[in-house]
């Protein structure tokens, strides 16, 4: 074969093993790279240096399949191949092999290989330190993947060292102002993140961001990885609306790259981060379609039996549950279940948050002693691996206080609460959502028992955090306003509770529309409230709003539309409309009849009511 043949068909190999693996298709792409290390040592060759490189790329991309298809014995022999070609490199191939292996790195990495990530990550470092000053950017690149490894695996202060002191190098031989720089803040503050320390975290991240706004467009990727990274830690501290603003911008340069190779993969963690805040928002439609598209995403990526698809699944089904389609939600959560199963995850946080989907399950079924089990396992499990004071614990007392209401075990109950808000304020101040979720328990809780002053004290301290945090934007807006109207209703203020109650229609319309099944509740109450203050106009007005929500839930002969339309027989009655109001009354008796059997007592009532209605209206109209 001449040289120059064997050249065409060298290009040839490496072009289709790269399709393969692009299309992972691992199995054809081992063959090509089979078939290329071959040619390569056969090839005999003055161009040594161009010919190192095919073989080091070749063995390691061989290494990436067998990886990933856990051919773990031929795993080790392609690392022993990869380390004698790392060790033979030339000083003139220095800058090419440490610009490849740090490519090798990183995409081991993204596919969830650590441990092999981070050996070739050792050998880019024997590289690249060879020579620190002529290769300091590819030196910065390689401690950056050292790093972003080792928090993977948990070895945090080894990652703080290394990111320190690279810090400290980069900026006396770069100044302050320089893209490595930007990317060691970035992967220092994330290393905090991880570890709980959100405010330490947030002026590195913070500070990274502007240095890459200084020297990039708005529109580079690495802008939006930033911005994902500042946005996450924001939700992290309770700050629903900059982090949805700052996650929205992220997903919107995100979205543009995903079509390019390897960009769509980090397109999923903003969408399942911008989900999480829209259902912490109480916006759960909103956050479905998110989810979902991750999802669809992941698996295309993936593959559909991916451990990553694990906590996306979690993430459904809490979604599904606040739509209240629970069979949905109980699917999702099995399917999460299935493949931590089918992959042996044994991570303790992974564990932890299975066992709380699946407490949310139990909660749903109405078997609150097993779903208060699951979760004290789960918060076995956080303080074991953390400790007692993780932030992590106050989001399960909250889960635990719920379960504990619904038993009316109400000294737990309150002992829960009161457990999450030290731990929240303690972790995160005065404002974080999860002190809502504190304060909407108290306040339901106490005005379940009657306690209207103190809820109503609960009830006005979340409208006042939602104001302070400028997030009126949230869901809780429209059911807090409700909650209020019903404390005032109870306690003979009708027209402040009036007021609170077309505030909250006004706001549920604003954030879920006209049409939502909401609505029918705080409907139905503040007709209510209108007929006390014998505004029956009003009363009627919003009775119909009911039914037109109703009419899209329910069939027909519903008892729900059966109890609007007995509800409406009284207002038209009142309004002296007796024909419209027979109608109704009517269409309600046909209803009870067959829903509540006729001789159940309200049956029996509304037909006396409604004989009393048409006998005088015939004795009318016969005279």
């Amino acid at each position: 074969m001449s040289r120059l043949s064997a050249e065409q068909e060298i290009e040839e190999l490496r072009r289709l093993a790269g399709v393969a693996l692009s299309s992972r298709k691992y199995r054809e792409a081992e063959t090509f790279n089979y078939k290329l290390i071959a040619l390569l040592d056969d090839e005999d060759t003055t161009n040594l240096e161009k010919y190192h490189l095919w073989r080091l790329e070749a063995h390691t991309t061989l290494l990436l399949c067998l990886a990933l298809r856990d051919c773990q014995p031929l795993v080790n022999e392609e690392l022993k191949h990869v380390f004698e070609l790392v060790n033979s490199t030339s000083p003139m191939l220095y800058r090419p092999v440490s610009v490849f292996l740090n490519q090798a790195t990183e995409s081991l990495y993204q596919v969830g290989q650590s441990q092999l990530a981070l050996s070739i990550c050792l050998y880019a470092l024997s590289i690249t330190q060879r020579k620190p000053q002529e290769l300091l950017d590819e030196l910065s690149r390689t401690r950056n993947n050292h790093a972003a490894i080792l928090i993977t695996l948990g070895r945090f202060s080894e990652a703080e060292e290394i990111l320190k002191t690279h810090l400290a190098i980069l900026k006396k031989h770069r100044g302050p102002l320089h893209l490595s720089i930007a990317t060691i803040l970035n992967n220092l503050g994330e290393l905090y993140r991880q570890r709980g320390q959100h405010h330490e975290a947030y002026p590195l991240i913070q500070e990274s961001l502007i240095i890459r706004l200084q020297l990039l467009p708005e529109s580079h990727s690495l802008v939006a990885q930033s911005r994902h990274n500042l946005g996450s830690l924001e939700f992290s501290l309770g700050q629903l609306k900059a982090a949805d603003e700052m996650l929205s911008a992220a997903l919107a340069v995100r979205r543009e790259f995903s079509t390019e190779a390897g960009r769509a993969q980090a397109l999923i963690p903003t969408l399942v981060t911008l989900s999480d805040i829209r259902l912490q928002q109480r916006f759960p439609h909103l956050a479905l379609g998110l989810a979902e598209e991750a999802v669809e995403l992941a698996q295309g990526l993936y593959g559909p039996t991916s451990p990553k698809l694990i906590p996306m699944s979690l993430l459904l089904s809490e979604i599904k549950r606040q739509l209240k389609r629970y069979d949905d939600a109980e699917k999702d959560y099995l399917h999460a279940e299935e493949l931590a199963k089918k992959n042996n995850i044994n991570d303790p946080m992974q564990q932890a948050t299975l066992l709380v989907g699946k407490s949310g399950i139990l909660f749903d079924q109405k078997k609150f002693n097993q779903s208060e089990y699951a979760l004290d396992d789960a918060m076995k499990i956080v303080r074991k691996a953390h400790s007692q004071h993780h932030p992590e614990v106050s989001r399960l007392l909250i889960l635990l206080a719920k379960v504990y209401d619904k038993g009316h075990r109400d000294n737990r109950t309150k002992t829960c609460i009161k457990g999450a808000v030290d731990l929240i304020k303690q972790a995160y101040g005065l404002y974080h959502y999860r002190l809502l979720d504190c304060l909407w328990i108290l306040a339901t809780f106490s005005e379940d028992r009657g306690q209207y002053e103190q809820a109503e004290d609960y009830a006005r301290q979340i409208l006042s955090i939602l104001n302070l945090n400028e997030t009126t934007c949230h869901g809780l807006m429209p059911q807090t306003l409700a909650l209020l109207g019903r404390i005032c209703f109870a306690t003979k203020r009708p027209h402040d509770a009036r007021q609170h109650y077309r505030d909250a229609v006004e706001k549920h319309i604003e954030f879920y529309g006209d049409k939502d099944e909401g609505l029918l509740e705080i409907y139905g109450e503040l007709a209510a409230v209108e007929e006390y203050l014998q505004d029956y106009q009003q009363a009627l007005r919003f009775a119909q709003d009911g039914l037109k929500v109703a009419g899209r839930y329910f069939p027909e002969n519903d008892i729900v539309i059966g109890f609007i339309n007995h509800r409406m027989m009284n207002l038209h009655r009142k309004l002296k409309q007796i024909d419209k109001s027979i109608s109704c009354g009517n269409k309600a008796l046909v209803t009870y009849t067959e829903k509540l059997g006729p001789d159940h007592e309200d049956t029996l009532k509304l037909s006396r009511d409604l004989d009393a209605l048409i006998n005088p209206h015939l004795h009318a109209e016969g005279a």
